[in-house]
């Protein structure tokens, strides 16, 4: 079971955490999201039929990282603008940083996004399924 919580923790991190971050100094998350999506495509040789599946956890990837990008820039924006101010208005600012932090995914999200990697992992023949397996222990190396 761990083994299973392992991986597809790795296959998100693989999917969210390259995709989501600045890395590489990509800060459009639609060019990590495409570069990252390429590669595990072509590293996995993806037959026509597993690639609606793909494509759909990839596209909820880019629409979660790309709000997460908005809200991301109108919350510095807003905390600019309390900065700017003759008093610094502390509470403003310690609120705005509670609100961005519990505008993450919900863990009902988080969990159904899950399933859907697992459900996609189960659809990959044994070999790709030792590639994803591969880059997830690469990825998860990479955080330590």
């Amino acid at each position: 079971m761990l083994k299973k919580i392992v991986l597809l923790v790795g296959v998100v991190g693989i999917l969210g955490v390259g995709a989501c971050h600045k890395m590489g100094g990509h800060r459009d998350p639609n060019k990590m999201i495409d570069k990252v999506s390429q590669r595990i495509e072509k590293k996995l040789e993806l037959r026509a039929e597993q690639k609606p599946a793909f494509a759909a956890l990839v596209e909820k990837v880019r629409a979660h990282a790309v709000a997460q990008q908005q809200k991301g820039k109108a919350s510095l924006l807003e905390v600019k603008k309390a900065l700017d101010k003759d008093a610094v208005d502390i509470e403003r600012i310690a609120g705005l940083a509670k609100e961005r932090v519990r505008d993450r995914a919900t863990d009902q999200q988080i969990e159904a996004f899950i399933d859907e990697v697992a459900a996609f992992y189960k659809s990959l023949d044994p070999q790709q399924q030792k590639i994803v397996a591969d880059l997830a222990r690469d990825k998860l190396e990479w955080l330590e």
